[in-house]
């Protein structure tokens, strides 16, 4: 396999050679560390990169020749308008237009290589590398010797001169109408820019009213469109436009829809409201039924068990905080008795407080600061809210606001913080290298604790006392803080022997725990790792125990790969199944990775969200029940949920009489689940590039063994041997015997 600087040398050094002194005479300069052309005219810049596709060398055993594949790429840019975008909308911007791209293809001498640019990749690298050329399918394109390029590009120049102007770019934009409307503006075509504007607004006004007819989902994408079309006239222009089209929440008739979770765990149907003119980023629920949403614009929808809802405002953040970032969470806060979204309460009595994020006495740049916190905590003894907040990843900030939002401290760190230990009043912030330090709310460091690669997720148990650091890595690491203990979780115990070669050898994925989280208790750690794998460990002894689905549960998993050969399509499912190893019983699955656990009754239940699928075990570790297809689901501690289930916000009310004797495990069609892993038509046993090596590279003659030591090679006959090696040897041999 030719190494990968190897490949790019040669590369930059044929193309270079066959097209430098045209580029450079037509004004582009080679970008050596980019692998890149570039030129400016006028506000564009015109750039020519080049690269090589998979399974680069094509070795003619026929002909004895070597030829080596290259793609060029050309593009506009224009940093003159991003940075005009970043001041005067107020947004962030990359302005690139693709051009055209050319294939080409090289015969290479066989001095252009040696054997030093090759190397005998492991097995691993072996699978990779037949996974990834399965991946990119056969070579299609139309390649033209390189010698011809000079020829072939002078017209692609052309073309990229006349396009380097707004009014050239709207006109070949395709469907596309953003970013080119700005771009005319940018330019000063005010009177064109504010024509094209009013006409693309109006056309998607007429789609969006004929789409609330037969696809109010979709509709809503252009509301949206609407809304900011409607911003940048004003910004740009003066113009005030009417986007006409209303973002409110509306009833809908009750479908009397009922859920059961378990025997005895039903939900009945209270409200039902139509939310498809509405983006809902996120949502939560509490134990009296009253449900907060967040949708894309930032507004936050107070809804009561009634049905009553009411605007409660919109998220809002000083100008050097980024724009339109809206992707919070919406949660109960149970210990405040309030829901919180990012840096705002919303209190039972229905009033908006802000818990200000202007902490640091430097200046940042205009939306240059993600408006992300990273945790709050509320202590119920003292009325406070505690918050950590990160806007540079250099320094973090513990603030502590009273019951009304007022900001009593604020203690800048020299790092970034991670979470907020409250009931041992720590903070938990980033060490040095794979590690976390332990800091008191005075800032005095309290110990260091390692983690495994990537495992930069943090769980802790109610009382504190317990610390697990999970992700990427295979094993998570628990800490008990109190006793200063350690120990390691394997959601995957891949240190079995076998485990992954008997189980997972179709795969080359990770096996890292990606959920975790404590029962309300603190009497288990409830995770969930790649390929759903789901555990549990009682926290007094730490034994580990599988989540295993029933066989009917086992029907929400319809996971499968797609394998194309000579044109047909064939899809390849993969069945959930459980096996035994080493006295143990594993769940061995495919996709399907956990994304919420919810606790109910003060933990009886556990309910685990696999998809719009939910999952109910009790404390006896038994699957007790199912739902497929419901939906997204938000659950109150013991009286409500709240499911999102397409266009419909359904609210739900526990049942204690409900009849058991329903079926209502199914909310939709039994659906499969595509893996988006393509396998084609590749010689499983030796890829192509695999192939040409074989060929070009054979395995030099073994050296005499001890046991073969009476058979010497003759020294007239090797030497003749050196001197004419075979043909079938190919490229590699022709490089070793110059070597």
């Amino acid at each position: 396999m030719i190494r990968a600087d190897s490949l790019k040398k040669l590369t930059e050094k044929v193309v270079l050679e066959a097209l430098s002194e045209t580029l450079e005479a037509a004004g582009f300069k080679y970008l050596k560390s980019k692998q890149t052309f570039k030129r400016t005219v006028g506000n564009f810049d015109h750039t020519i990169g080049f690269g090589t596709p998979h399974s680069p060398l094509q070795f003619d055993e026929e002909k004895d020749e070597l030829s080596l594949k290259i793609q060029l790429y050309t593009t506009l840019r224009s940093p003159k308008f991003d940075k005009w975008v970043e001041k005067t909308l107020e947004e962030s911007s990359q302005f690139r237009h693709g051009y055209q791209s050319q294939a080409y293809v090289k015969i290479l001498d066989f001095d252009e290589l040696s054997k030093e640019d090759f190397f005998s990749p492991t097995e691993s690298q072996k699978f990779k590398h037949l996974v990834s050329a399965s991946l990119a399918g056969p070579d299609t394109a139309e390649r033209f010797p390189l010698d011809q390029a000079k020829e072939k590009i002078a017209p692609l120049l052309e073309g990229l001169t006349e396009l380097s102007s707004a009014e050239a770019l709207f006109e070949k934009r395709g469907d596309e109408y953003y970013p080119y409307l700005p771009l005319l503006a940018f330019e000063g075509k005010t009177e064109l820019a504010q024509q094209r504007y009013l006409e693309v607004f109006e056309e998607v006004k007429a789609e969006t009213a004929e789409l609330l007819k037969t696809n109010p989902k979709k509709a809503t994408d252009l509301v949206v469109e609407l809304e900011d079309l409607a911003v940048e006239m004003k910004t740009l222009f003066g113009l005030e436009v009417e986007a006409t089209f209303s973002r409110e929440l509306r009833s809908k008739p009750s479908q009397d829809q009922k859920v059961r979770l378990a025997p005895k765990l039903g939900y009945l149907e209270q409200l039902r409201l139509d939310v498809s003119v509405m983006r809902v980023q996120s949502f939560d629920i509490n134990d009296t039924g009253a449900c907060l949403l967040l949708d894309d614009t930032g507004l936050l929808t107070k809804v009561a068990p009634d049905g009553d809802h009411q605007e409660m405002g919109k998220l809002h953040f000083p100008s050097h905080f980024r724009k339109n970032e809206y992707s919070f969470k919406v949660k109960w806060l149970e210990e405040a008795q309030c829901f919180v979204c990012n840096n705002f309460l919303v209190t039972e009595t229905n009033e908006l407080i802000e818990l200000s994020l202007d902490l640091a006495d430097k200046k940042f740049k205009p939306g240059s600061v993600h408006p992300g916190i990273t945790d709050l905590a509320y202590d119920p003894a003292l009325e406070q809210y505690h918050l950590l907040f990160t806007p540079d990843y250099k320094i973090s900030y513990h603030a502590v606001y009273d019951r009304k939002g007022a900001l009593m401290k604020s203690q800048p760190l020299d790092r970034k913080g991670v979470k907020i230990n409250l009931p041992r009043k720590e903070l938990i912030v980033q060490g040095e290298g794979n590690s976390f330090d332990v800091l008191s709310f005075e800032g005095e460091v309290l110990g260091n604790y390692p983690y495994g690669n990537g495992n930069n997720r943090v769980a802790l148990s109610p009382d504190g006392n317990h610390m697990a650091l999970h992700f990427y890595a295979t094993k998570s690491q628990l800490y008990d803080l109190g006793k200063g203990k350690k120990k390691t979780l394997w959601a995957h115990p891949t240190h079995l022997k076998g485990y992954k070669e008997t189980f997972y050898n179709d795969i080359h994925h990770n096996f890292g725990m990606t959920h975790a989280v404590f029962s309300p208790g603190g009497q288990y750690l409830v995770g969930g790792a790649d390929h759903g794998k789901y555990v549990c460990w009682d926290t007094q002894k730490w034994e580990r125990q599988e989540l295993i689905p029933s066989e009917a549960a086992r029907r929400v998993f319809q996971w499968f790969t797609t394998t194309f050969q000579e044109g047909v399509s064939t899809k390849n499912y993969f069945t959930p199944h459980t096996a035994m190893l080493e006295g143990q019983e594993h769940f061995i699955n495919r996709g399907y990775e956990l994304t919420e656990v919810s606790f109910l009754n003060e933990g009886a239940y556990w309910v685990l969200q696999v998809k719009d699928h939910l999952l109910v075990w009790n404390t006896d570790r038994e699957n007790v029940g199912y739902v497929y297809g419901i939906g997204y689901v938000a659950f109150s501690p013991s009286h409500y949920l709240a499911v999102l289930q397409g266009n419909d916000l359904v609210i739900m009310q526990r049942q204690e009489g409900i009849s058991d004797d329903f079926e209502s495990s199914t909310f939709k069609e039994k659906e499969e689940v595509d893996s988006g892993i393509r396998y084609r038509s590749v010689d499983t046993k030796q890829d192509p590039q695999e192939k040409i090596e074989t060929r070009v590279a054979p395995a030099p003659p073994s050296a005499p063994t001890k046991e073969a030591s009476n058979e010497q090679v003759a020294p007239a006959d090797k030497k003749k041997e050196e001197e004419t090696p075979s043909k079938k040897q190919g490229l590699l041999g022709k490089l070793f015997r110059r070597s």
